[in-house]
């Protein structure tokens, strides 16, 4: 797994991008837009945030993984 640290926004903040979708595929508009500044998440009894059924919705992560040094990982 990357750390937290290593997440950035495409306008430098700390995490991801995610759009929440109140369905499985990603269609419409999303319910909830935030960032997110891990993913480390256990969704198994819960959803995401109130307004998205708890086994019923897809989310989409964008940004970047910045390596903290060159080298090989």
């Amino acid at each position: 797994m990357a750390p937290s640290s290593a997440l950035q926004t495409s306008d430098g903040r700390r995490g991801l991008n995610a759009a929440y979708f109140n369905n499985p595929d990603l269609q419409g508009a999303p319910t909830l837009s935030r960032v997110d500044a891990q993913l480390d998440f256990d969704w198994s009894e819960d959803a995401p945030a109130p307004g998205l059924p708890v086994n019923e919705f897809s989310v989409r992560w964008t940004g970047f993984l910045v390596a903290p040094e060159s080298g090989d990982y």
